[in-house]
């Protein structure tokens, strides 16, 4: 197993996981790759704090 170090990381693994239908994972990636990654994709999640939210 790879250790996951970054969002960016950790969002790809959570969508080849996660058990959803198509239609929902192509939604959810592009709100991820919209609204969430834009931002945090090279951010540690040890560096991850409640103020970055």
């Amino acid at each position: 197993m790879v250790a996951i170090k970054t969002f960016g990381a950790a969002m790809d693994a959570w969508l080849a996981n996660a058990r959803l239908a198509d239609s929902t994972r192509a939604m959810r990636k592009r709100i991820i790759d919209r609204d969430l990654l834009t931002v945090f994709h090279n951010c540690l999640l040890t560096e991850n704090r409640a103020e970055d939210q």
